[in-house]
């Protein structure tokens, strides 16, 4: 069989193969995975922030709130990260803010508020790639 290596750019390699395998669809063992976790008590929103991953990548990769403003983020994924799908986790936070396992078709999203002005890293909190890829999940919340 003849070699395809170069046929098409990098990107096209995985839009191609994101393509193919938001196709499938997830049984009900993948939505077992799936979790998130929000604050208790911060009450309804404030701003609701649509986030999605886009070949192991965050869009936005910065999101910029108010100090004390209630944050919804609803998150998103374009592909199902090998798998495991997809998370998000907010340092200082994360055990209070989390996503794990988001797949394609099934968005989840947590709910928060930040009282101290400051950046703070987001990360996925799934281990969706054990190649080069999952530590280019990473973005930054900017509480003004």
């Amino acid at each position: 069989m003849p070699s395809y290596s170069g046929a098409m750019s990098k990107q096209d390699e995985y839009d191609l193969v994101a393509y193919v395998m938001s196709l499938s669809k997830h049984g009900s063992g993948d939505q077992k995975r799936q979790a998130a976790r929000s604050m208790d008590g911060v009450g309804s929103p404030d701003r609701v922030i649509k986030l999605r991953e886009h070949a192991w990548k965050y869009e936005p990769a910065e999101i910029r709130v108010k100090r004390g403003e209630v944050v919804k983020i609803e998150f998103s994924t374009t592909d199902n990260g090998l798998g495991a799908g997809h998370g998000f986790a907010l340092d200082g936070l994360d055990q209070s803010v989390f996503i794990n396992g988001a797949m394609v078709g099934a968005p989840l999203s947590v709910t928060f508020k930040v009282d101290n002005p400051g950046r703070y890293n987001f990360y996925c909190a799934t281990q969706c790639s054990t190649t080069e890829l999952h530590p280019h999940m990473h973005g930054v919340l900017v509480v003004e």
